[in-house]
């Protein structure tokens, strides 16, 4: 899942992005209410988590973005991740000391 920060600069690259969902100027390139090292920070993060794909060509400054499939529906993927937390955390334990207490009581 994203962090705030990262959330808000992922939005402000889908709202850049051009109809192949790529952006090519990336020399400019500073979201709104954070740093220009923020922004970047960011952006390396996603990079790093499969959402975007950041081709950089000077040093560590970034020449063109495309954001991928997981960038593009992150949402999706955040309630799916949800969704499996939920079931595994919260669901499966009161299931299982349902069958648990139900087990105690028939043998006692």
């Amino acid at each position: 899942m994203l962090d705030k920060q990262s959330r808000k600069v992922l939005k402000y690259l889908l709202s850049l992005a051009d109809d192949i969902n790529s952006i090519d100027d990336c020399s400019d390139l500073c979201a709104p209410q954070y740093s220009w090292m923020q922004t970047l920070d960011s952006i390396r993060y996603l990079d790093d988590t499969g959402y975007i794909k950041v081709s950089y060509a000077m040093g560590s400054v970034p020449h063109k973005i495309t954001i991928d499939y997981p960038g593009l529906h992150y949402r999706d993927f955040d309630w799916i991740k949800l969704k499996s937390f939920l079931l595994r955390s919260v669901l499966v334990p009161i299931i299982v000391s349902f069958f648990t207490a139900l087990f105690a009581n028939l043998l006692f």
